[in-house]
């Protein structure tokens, strides 16, 4: 490798494992897992996150040297240790960052998943009929089985009957409580105004991305 210092060759060291899927499989993958679900249990360490990540550097650099062809007993030279810790210092620092995103919540455990679900989500939502919507669907699709609420999504246009607050509230002409599932007016119910359509069209906005990650939730675990 014609590198000119430690950093350039440990890009390539990153580059070559971030395109590698069985290292990605059986290694990056479960030390992702492991490193969200401390997060999530408040015992996350930043340096400890990187010394897992320095069992990844040393497989790949393995990988690589045998991959190259040349001496693979030379792994060690080619990558010595203050470029693996650069490797993993990157892969520390990518992680925490795509991890407040929220973008490695798949790989939480359930338990994690559901707090994440209902407090966090709809915290960051947009209005009282997109929360209602969310809550909603998260009760309705974790009482129902998967297949089913795979079906659910894909062919969603509105909310299931099986919603039986909103869909109750509607069938018996109940506005005081439509008005406060909803976060509007009984008048507004009344008159059917603009204001009605769009907090239902918000609720079934809330009601699908409860549905979704409670999907999201099953399929990353």
């Amino acid at each position: 490798m014609g590198f000119e210092n430690n950093e350039s060759v440990a890009s390539e060291l990153v580059m070559f494992t971030d395109n590698d899927r069985d290292l990605y499989r059986q290694q990056m993958e479960p030390i992702f897992k492991n490193l969200i679900a401390k997060m999530a249990s408040g015992k996350y360490d930043r340096e400890k996150a990187v010394k897992l990540f320095m069992y990844l550097a040393e497989s790949a650099a393995k990988k690589y040297a045998h991959d190259a062809g040349g001496d693979a007993s030379r792994w060690h030279e080619m990558f010595p240790v203050p470029v693996r810790k650069l490797a993993a210092t990157h892969w520390r620092d990518s992680f925490e960052a795509e991890a407040k995103l929220g973008n490695y919540d798949n790989l939480l455990p359930k338990k994690y998943q559901k707090q994440k679900i209902s407090v966090s989500d709809a915290q960051h939502s947009h209005s009282v009929a997109y929360q209602s919507g969310m809550r909603a669907a998260i009760k309705y699709a974790q009482a129902i089985s998967p297949s089913k609420l795979q079906q659910v999504i894909g062919n969603f246009s509105e909310y299931p009957a099986q919603d039986f607050d909103l869909v109750d509230a509607q069938g018996d002409k109940n506005r005081t409580k439509l008005a406060k599932i909803l976060g509007i007016t009984t008048k507004d119910i009344l008159h059917n105004g603009p204001a009605y359509g769009n907090m239902l069209d918000e609720y079934d906005r809330g009601y699908l991305h409860g549905l979704r990650n409670i999907m999201a939730a099953i399929e990353g675990n």
